[in-house]
């Protein structure tokens, strides 16, 4: 394989980071692990986020039970409008799988590098308020179809 070798800048160059904001997001994945620091139970998840014009992020977030994070999972599940399995006291990655919200996300830098974060969920009662030019432009469903002038042999 040949390629051309960049330095560190133009490698950051060309890897866009998802900006400061709130956006609408998907879990798209989430697995059962283990923190590497404490070795208690947590939960990877990774979520696509949708930002203008419709360019996609993932980003991953960590939720564990501990006392300093819990906050992030019931903000989570309120955001996803599944309080409920918050309120069981116990989850898996099962439950993150294919559900939505809105994500704030800020940009860190760290011994990892210059990237977007996860600093909070909205809550599903908040999320009406949320401008729509950031979310993923659904198809109309006021269109019309005259099913009596089509061309079709059935």
């Amino acid at each position: 394989m040949k390629y051309k070798p960049l330095n560190d800048e133009e490698i950051i160059a060309l890897k866009p980071i998802l900006q400061p904001g709130t956006y609408q997001f998907e879990a798209v994945g989430a697995e059962d692990t283990r923190s590497k620091k404490t070795n208690k139970e947590m939960i990877k998840a990774t979520l696509k986020v949708w930002a203008d014009q419709g360019k996609e992020f993932y980003l991953t977030d960590y939720f564990t039970g501990d006392e300093k994070m819990i906050w992030k999972l019931k903000s989570y599940f309120d955001c996803v409008g599944q309080l409920n399995l918050y309120e069981t006291g116990e989850i898996s990655a099962n439950n993150f799988n294919h559900t939505s919200g809105f994500v704030k996300t800020k940009v860190k830098t760290d011994e990892y590098g210059t990237q977007a974060v996860v600093v909070g969920y909205i809550k599903k009662s908040d999320q009406d308020i949320i401008p729509t030019n950031q979310a993923p432009k659904a198809a109309s469903t006021d269109t019309k179809i005259d099913f009596e002038e089509d061309d079709l042999p059935f």
